[in-house]
């Protein structure tokens, strides 16, 4: 989200705004270096690797005292770090681990079993698909994603490093490379 800044500092990290940067809007207990912005209303996400923080759009519009907000979804008894958020055509807000992927459903997170142990590193959703890139750097398409009968496609190997996504429309996305 554009109206945010991500900082570390001496004592910890904030979340300023980014029309006041010198107003400190909520102090993290998290390192969020290489954390990732989504919104969506009513609350903003903040993917770190150690969990996903949820916060509380309209509390964070009026500066009213967020105190007392701590990472919703936690990477507890997980062996991986979280890696990447990024939002469904339905609105859905999923997360990337290691090896698994989780929607997150009201006040949970729900592992999509149909994925098994994929591990992303970076994706995004289209109009009719996840695209995704490994660590081992394989560049994925998953068709049917919310079904237990995924169909999942691999770019041949290559000597592509994958980078980032562009979507220029709900079906287009440019992906970067080396």
């Amino acid at each position: 989200d554009r109206k945010y800044i991500l900082v570390n500092g001496a004592e910890g990290s904030y979340l300023l705004s980014r029309q006041a940067p010198s107003k400190v809007l909520q102090q993290l207990h998290t390192d969020v270096y290489g954390a990732k912005i989504l919104f969506h209303s009513p609350y903003l996400y903040l993917c770190t690797k150690r969990g996903l923080t949820v916060l509380p759009y309209n509390r964070l519009a009026t500066a009213a005292n967020l105190s007392g907000i701590s990472p919703r979804f936690t990477n507890a008894g997980e062996p991986d770090p979280l890696l990447s958020i990024a939002q469904a055509p339905d609105s859905s807000i999923w997360v990337a681990t290691g090896n698994k992927l989780y929607r997150i459903a009201d006040t949970s997170r729900v592992r999509q079993q149909q994925f098994g142990a994929l591990s992303l590193r970076e994706f995004i959703f289209t109009k009719h698909a996840l695209v995704g890139y490994t660590f081992d750097n394989k560049l994925v398409i998953a068709h049917r994603y919310n079904s237990p009968s995924v169909q999942l496609d691999y770019v041949p190997e290559n000597d592509a490093v994958w980078n980032k996504f562009y979507p220029l429309n709900d079906s287009i996305v440019i992906l970067s490379a080396n």
